[in-house]
Protein backbone atom coordinates (compact mmCIF):
# COMPACT_ATOMS: atom_id res chain seq x y z
CA UNK A 1 0.00 0.00 0.00
CA UNK A 2 0.97 3.83 -0.61
CA UNK A 3 1.58 6.44 2.04
CA UNK A 4 -1.92 8.27 0.70
CA UNK A 5 -4.23 5.20 1.33
CA UNK A 6 -2.59 4.60 4.90
CA UNK A 7 -2.94 8.49 6.08
CA UNK A 8 -6.99 8.33 5.83
CA UNK A 9 -7.27 5.01 6.97
CA UNK A 10 -4.88 5.98 9.94
CA UNK A 11 -7.17 9.23 10.35
CA UNK A 12 -10.34 7.24 10.74
CA UNK A 13 -9.48 4.72 12.79
CA UNK A 14 -8.37 7.65 15.34
CA UNK A 15 -11.72 9.12 14.89
CA UNK A 16 -13.50 5.98 15.79
CA UNK A 17 -11.05 5.40 18.52
CA UNK A 18 -11.98 8.57 19.97
CA UNK A 19 -15.75 7.77 19.53
CA UNK A 20 -15.64 5.03 21.48
CA UNK A 21 -13.58 6.32 24.10
CA UNK A 22 -15.68 9.51 24.06
CA UNK A 23 -19.04 6.60 23.93
CA UNK A 24 -17.15 4.78 27.22
CA UNK A 25 -16.93 8.08 29.24
CA UNK A 26 -20.53 9.29 28.43
CA UNK A 27 -21.66 5.94 29.24
CA UNK A 28 -20.23 4.90 32.59
CA UNK A 29 -21.23 8.74 33.50
CA UNK A 30 -25.01 8.22 33.02
CA UNK A 31 -25.58 4.56 32.97
CA UNK A 32 -23.07 2.84 35.44
CA UNK A 33 -24.87 2.42 38.90
CA UNK A 34 -23.77 4.70 41.42
CA UNK A 35 -24.21 3.18 44.82
CA UNK A 36 -27.35 4.52 46.65
CA UNK A 37 -26.44 6.83 49.07
CA UNK A 38 -27.04 5.56 52.95
CA UNK A 39 -30.17 7.01 54.14
CA UNK A 40 -30.76 7.26 57.90
CA UNK A 41 -34.23 6.64 58.33
CA UNK A 42 -34.98 8.35 61.95
CA UNK A 43 -36.73 5.19 63.76
CA UNK A 44 -40.26 5.70 64.97
CA UNK A 45 -40.54 6.49 68.82
CA UNK A 46 -43.07 4.14 70.40
CA UNK A 47 -45.63 5.43 71.38
CA UNK A 48 -46.77 5.20 74.73
CA UNK A 49 -49.26 2.51 75.55
CA UNK A 50 -52.46 3.89 77.31
CA UNK A 51 -51.98 2.26 80.78
CA UNK A 52 -55.38 0.55 81.08
CA UNK A 53 -55.66 -0.03 84.39
CA UNK A 54 -54.70 3.86 85.78
CA UNK A 55 -58.35 4.55 86.81
CA UNK A 56 -58.74 0.84 88.60
CA UNK A 57 -59.81 0.26 92.22
CA UNK A 58 -57.48 -1.39 94.52
CA UNK A 59 -57.98 -4.43 96.12
CA UNK A 60 -55.45 -4.72 99.60
CA UNK A 61 -55.54 -7.47 101.83
CA UNK A 62 -53.34 -7.38 104.83
CA UNK A 63 -53.57 -10.80 106.82
CA UNK A 64 -52.79 -12.77 103.55
CA UNK A 65 -50.49 -9.84 102.32
CA UNK A 66 -51.24 -9.02 99.21
CA UNK A 67 -53.02 -6.67 96.92
CA UNK A 68 -54.65 -6.42 93.15
CA UNK A 69 -56.37 -3.70 91.29
CA UNK A 70 -59.69 -4.25 89.36
CA UNK A 71 -61.61 -2.18 86.91
CA UNK A 72 -63.38 0.93 88.05
CA UNK A 73 -66.82 -0.01 86.98
CA UNK A 74 -66.84 -3.70 88.95
CA UNK A 75 -68.91 -3.13 92.01
CA UNK A 76 -68.32 -5.34 95.17
CA UNK A 77 -71.04 -7.99 96.12
CA UNK A 78 -71.84 -10.27 98.12
CA UNK A 79 -69.06 -10.09 100.78
CA UNK A 80 -70.11 -13.17 102.34
CA UNK A 81 -68.74 -15.41 99.72
CA UNK A 82 -65.11 -14.40 100.30
CA UNK A 83 -62.43 -12.13 100.49
CA UNK A 84 -63.25 -10.41 97.69
CA UNK A 85 -66.44 -10.89 95.10
CA UNK A 86 -66.99 -8.73 92.54
CA UNK A 87 -69.30 -8.36 89.90
CA UNK A 88 -69.01 -6.23 86.17
CA UNK A 89 -71.49 -3.45 85.82
CA UNK A 90 -70.26 -3.46 82.16
CA UNK A 91 -73.49 -2.49 79.65
CA UNK A 92 -71.46 -3.43 76.52
CA UNK A 93 -71.25 -7.16 77.52
CA UNK A 94 -75.04 -7.79 77.29
CA UNK A 95 -75.59 -11.41 77.37
CA UNK A 96 -72.59 -11.66 79.17
CA UNK A 97 -72.58 -11.58 83.29
CA UNK A 98 -68.90 -11.79 85.07
CA UNK A 99 -68.38 -12.09 88.66
CA UNK A 100 -64.72 -12.61 90.05
CA UNK A 101 -64.14 -13.98 93.66
CA UNK A 102 -61.16 -13.96 95.73
CA UNK A 103 -61.18 -16.81 98.63
CA UNK A 104 -58.50 -18.36 100.65
CA UNK A 105 -58.46 -21.89 102.46
CA UNK A 106 -56.59 -22.25 105.26
CA UNK A 107 -54.02 -24.54 106.40
CA UNK A 108 -53.79 -26.58 103.01
CA UNK A 109 -51.06 -27.13 99.94
CA UNK A 110 -52.35 -27.03 96.27
CA UNK A 111 -53.13 -30.56 95.48
CA UNK A 112 -52.10 -30.80 91.86
CA UNK A 113 -53.05 -34.47 91.39
CA UNK A 114 -56.20 -34.55 92.85
CA UNK A 115 -57.51 -31.19 90.82
CA UNK A 116 -56.33 -32.65 87.50
CA UNK A 117 -57.91 -36.15 88.08
CA UNK A 118 -61.09 -34.09 89.30
CA UNK A 119 -61.57 -31.43 86.76
CA UNK A 120 -60.26 -33.71 83.74
CA UNK A 121 -58.01 -30.75 82.77
CA UNK A 122 -54.42 -29.94 82.72
CA UNK A 123 -52.72 -27.62 85.06
CA UNK A 124 -50.87 -24.22 83.73
CA UNK A 125 -47.60 -23.58 85.69
CA UNK A 126 -46.95 -20.24 87.04
CA UNK A 127 -45.37 -17.97 89.15
CA UNK A 128 -46.63 -14.77 90.80
CA UNK A 129 -43.55 -13.17 92.16
CA UNK A 130 -42.07 -15.77 94.00
CA UNK A 131 -45.09 -17.92 95.11
CA UNK A 132 -46.08 -20.98 92.95
CA UNK A 133 -49.26 -21.36 91.16
CA UNK A 134 -51.47 -23.13 88.70
CA UNK A 135 -54.28 -21.21 86.75
CA UNK A 136 -57.04 -23.89 84.26
CA UNK A 137 -60.42 -23.40 82.92
CA UNK A 138 -63.61 -25.80 83.25
CA UNK A 139 -66.77 -25.19 81.41
CA UNK A 140 -70.33 -25.94 83.09
CA UNK A 141 -73.25 -25.23 81.67
CA UNK A 142 -73.25 -21.79 79.85
CA UNK A 143 -70.38 -20.55 82.18
CA UNK A 144 -66.69 -20.45 81.44
CA UNK A 145 -64.22 -20.05 84.57
CA UNK A 146 -61.36 -19.55 84.95
CA UNK A 147 -59.28 -20.50 88.38
CA UNK A 148 -56.20 -19.34 89.66
CA UNK A 149 -54.41 -21.26 92.36
CA UNK A 150 -51.70 -19.50 94.72
CA UNK A 151 -49.51 -21.08 97.44
CA UNK A 152 -49.12 -18.84 100.17
CA UNK A 153 -47.22 -20.91 102.39
CA UNK A 154 -49.76 -22.91 104.56
CA UNK A 155 -52.93 -21.75 102.59
CA UNK A 156 -53.91 -21.40 99.22
CA UNK A 157 -55.06 -18.16 97.25
CA UNK A 158 -57.82 -18.94 94.94
CA UNK A 159 -59.08 -16.37 92.37
CA UNK A 160 -61.73 -17.27 89.88
CA UNK A 161 -63.44 -15.49 86.81
CA UNK A 162 -66.68 -17.16 86.00
CA UNK A 163 -68.11 -16.45 82.51
CA UNK A 164 -71.84 -16.78 82.25
CA UNK A 165 -72.50 -16.02 78.47
CA UNK A 166 -76.21 -16.76 76.81
CA UNK A 167 -74.59 -16.14 73.47
CA UNK A 168 -73.95 -19.16 72.07
CA UNK A 169 -70.38 -18.52 72.13
CA UNK A 170 -68.12 -21.69 72.20
CA UNK A 171 -65.63 -22.53 75.21
CA UNK A 172 -62.44 -21.18 73.07
CA UNK A 173 -63.88 -17.89 72.52
CA UNK A 174 -65.00 -17.78 76.40
CA UNK A 175 -61.41 -18.84 77.76
CA UNK A 176 -60.13 -16.18 74.90
CA UNK A 177 -62.48 -13.04 76.41
CA UNK A 178 -61.58 -14.65 80.12
CA UNK A 179 -57.89 -13.80 79.71
CA UNK A 180 -58.62 -10.47 78.55
CA UNK A 181 -59.86 -9.74 81.62
CA UNK A 182 -57.82 -11.89 84.20
CA UNK A 183 -54.64 -11.26 82.41
CA UNK A 184 -54.84 -7.04 83.59
CA UNK A 185 -55.81 -8.42 86.55
CA UNK A 186 -52.89 -10.26 87.47
CA UNK A 187 -50.96 -8.40 85.60
CA UNK A 188 -51.44 -5.69 89.22
CA UNK A 189 -51.54 -8.35 91.84
CA UNK A 190 -48.18 -8.13 93.92
CA UNK A 191 -47.60 -9.60 97.52
CA UNK A 192 -47.14 -6.57 100.61
CA UNK A 193 -43.58 -7.05 101.74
Amino acid sequence: MNQKGIAPIAIILIIIGVLVLAGGIYYYQNYQTQPEPDIIQPSPTPSPQPDETADWKTYRNEKYGFELMYPNDWIIFDPSSGLLSLKSTQERLGSVQLFFVINVTENREIDLENLEASTGTVMEKISIGDHLGYKYFFQEGAGTTEIVLIQLDRDVLKLSLDYFASNGSNFNDRKIAIQEIVDPILSTFKFLD
